[in-house]
């Protein structure tokens, strides 16, 4: 069997011979590939040697070196960091409390060696017990001496660490035991002085303030004239103290030069004077040339005319009306003119009860519009909950039915997307 292997592994070494083209390189052991190498001392150890690395060095790291390690894994020991107290390397032997190797003494419960527990035991005979006599000579007992030194007395301390005490020394201006409040300078519990501050800040000082109002003054600073503390006494234009003296509107000290009703130096009254000839007064002349006339021009550029049908005359409709504004008419319809597209509005009207509300404006068909009547105002409110609404532009969004008179116009609140509000103005007819 062996003849027929090596005959076959004869032939096959013949016919297909096998060359590695990059051979290993040989390790210290000649083999190809290995993993032997040389250690510290100089010897080939590892891979197919059998040899350990550094098998040579002694346990102080010397190769060849004679020393060795003794029973206690000490590097030349004389086995001595391990020895018991017969000597023995690691064994159990030990000193007892009488320093006697391998001895039987011990220690009681007290740490006496040898002992009887005697030296710590309590009155009732417990090792390092608790019980003690109390003041009346009874172990165990609750007798306790008082803060008077009377056993079983009746005499105790109070917080304030006194003997039979009442808290008092201890107590703060409120009463409270070992509390913090104190008096201030004022004699104030848990004040801050203020009470009796002076007028320089200082407690219970005596600084005054004078007449005219000055810390520690002497009222100088306020004296007329005529030296009286806020008196009106003054020196005349000819520099007598409370004369008469005066100046005209010229500057001329006692002069005669006067101001007219127009305010105007030595004036005619002529330069305030309305178309009447009053100074100051509030004819004016109208559009048909009468001083004093009632005649308007309306809507329309018609003198005296009364186009727009509702009682501010300047308005022919609600494109009439300034941007960003609002009128109630007085047929109570609500017109506005509004740049901006209308997502809700509010406001609260004085004076009236309201009756009813008509949406006039079909874009409100599919608001809700609510009114609310007040003790002092009736709150009006319209708003889209599907995200509807009113065009930018002009016309009537309601008309209101209600009981009394309109007094004031206030809170008005028109609201565009994403909650933006719009400035609105009520418009005020000046007809």
């Amino acid at each position: 069997m062996k003849y027929f292997l090596f005959s076959i592994l004869f032939i096959l070494s013949c016919d297909t011979p096998i060359i590695n083209p990059n051979p290993d390189p040989e390790d210290c052991y000649g083999y190809e590939g290995g993993s032997a190498f040389i250690d510290d001392c100089g010897i080939c150890v590892e891979g197919f040697t059998g040899l350990e690395e550094n098998y040579l060095k002694d346990c102080s790291g010397e190769c060849n070196g004679s020393l060795t390690e003794d029973e206690c894994g000490v590097c030349d020991g004389d086995n001595s960091s391990c020895s018991d107290c017969l000597g023995i390397p690691n064994g159990n032997a030990i000193l007892d409390c009488n320093n006697e190797c391998n001895g039987i003494a011990t220690e009681d419960d007290c740490g006496v060696c040898n002992g009887d527990n005697s030296s710590c035991s309590d009155c009732l005979g417990i090792p390092n017990g608790t019980a003690e006599f109390d003041c009346a000579g009874i172990c165990n007992g609750n007798a306790v001496i008082d803060c008077l030194g009377v056993c079983n007395g009746l005499s105790i301390l109070d917080e304030c660490g006194i003997c039979n005490g009442d808290n008092s020394t201890c107590s703060d201006c409120l009463g409270i035991i070992n509390g913090n409040a104190i008096l201030d300078d004022c004699g104030i519990c848990n004040g801050d002085n203020s009470s009796c501050l002076d007028c320089a800040g200082i407690p219970n000082g005596n600084s005054v303030v004078d007449q005219c109002g000055v810390c520690n003054g002497n009222n100088s600073s306020c004296s007329d004239c005529l030296g009286i503390p806020n008196g009106t006494a003054e020196f005349d234009c000819a520099g007598i103290c409370n004369g008469d003296a005066l100046l005209d509107c010229l500057g001329v000290c006692n002069g005669l030069s006067i101001l007219d009703e127009c305010g105007i130096c030595n004036g005619d009254n002529s330069t305030c004077s309305d178309c009447l000839g009053i100074p100051n007064g509030t004819a004016e002349i109208d559009c048909e040339g009468v001083c004093g006339g009632d005649a308007i021009v309306d809507c329309t550029g018609l003198c005296g005319g009364n186009a727009g049908g509702d009682e501010c005359q300047s308005l022919c409709d609600a494109c009439s009306l300034p941007f960003n504004s609002i009128y109630i008419t007085d047929s109570s319809e609500l017109w506005f003119n509004i740049n901006q597209n209308i997502h809700g509005f509010q406001f609260d009207l004085y004076g009236i009860e309201i009756v009813n509300i008509n949406s006039v404006n079909l874009q409100l068909s599919n608001f809700s519009i609510e009114f609310e009547n007040g003790t002092d105002f009736s709150r009006i409110l319209a708003y889209s909950s599907t995200g509807n609404y009113i065009q930018s532009g002009c016309g009537i969004l309601i008309s209101l039915e209600y009981n009394g008179e309109i007094t004031a116009f206030s809170d008005i609140i028109f609201g565009t997307n994403f909650g933006q509000q719009i400035d609105i103005l009520e418009y005020i007819c000046n007809d």
